[in-house]
C-alpha cells in the first residue's frame, strides 16, 4: 500500500489522480501526421505523411503511381479546421501536388463506404482538381531533429 493510499481518504486520493491524468494528457499535443484520401471519376488514392506522399490513379492507360516530397501544413484556426499539404514530385518531369482538407464529415461514392472524416481537393495541373474523402492520422509531434534547438 502506497503512501498517499494510506493517508489521503479515497476521494481525495480520486481527485488528485485525475488532476494529475489530465495536466500530464493536457501537456502532450496532437497534430496531424498524415492521412488517406479516395476519389472517384477517376479512381485515384492518396497516402501521405508530413514528408511524403504517394498518388495513385488508374485511368485509360491502367494504374499510375507517384512519390511526391512535401510538407504538410495544420490550419487549425479556421472553423473547421483545415491542412494543407504540398509537394513536388521526386523524379522528371516535376509536378506539383496540392491537396486541401477540411474536417467535414464525406461519405466516398461507394454505398458501402463509411463516412470519413474529412473532404480533399487535390489539384496537380493548373486548371484540373478532384475531390474525395479522407481520414487523418493524429499523433504527437515529431521530436526537433538532433542539434536544433525548439523555441
Amino acid at each position: 500500500m502506497s503512501l498517499a493510499s494510506r493517508c489521503l481518504p479515497p476521494a481525495a486520493l480520486a481527485a488528485v489522480l485525475a488532476i494529475t491524468a489530465s495536466v500530464a494528457t493536457a501537456q502532450v499535443p496532437v497534430v496531424v501526421q498524415g492521412f488517406e484520401c479516395r476519389g472517384d471519376d477517376p479512381a485515384w488514392r492518396l497516402d501521405a505523411t508530413r514528408a511524403s506522399a504517394t498518388y495513385s490513379i488508374v485511368g485509360p492507360r491502367g494504374k499510375r503511381e507517384v512519390v511526391f516530397r512535401g510538407s504538410l501544413q495544420s490550419l487549425a484556426s479556421l472553423a473547421p479546421p483545415a491542412v494543407v499539404w504540398r509537394g513536388d514530385t521526386t523524379h522528371l518531369p516535376r509536378e506539383t501536388l496540392v491537396v486541401t482538407l477540411r474536417e467535414e464529415a464525406c461519405r466516398p461514392a461507394a454505398a458501402e463506404a463509411p463516412a470519413l472524416t474529412h473532404r480533399a481537393v487535390l489539384s496537380l495541373k493548373a486548371g484540373e482538381a478532384l475531390t474525395g474523402c479522407c481520414s487523418v492520422r493524429m499523433g504527437p509531434p515529431a521530436p526537433p531533429a538532433p542539434g536544433r534547438r525548439t523555441p
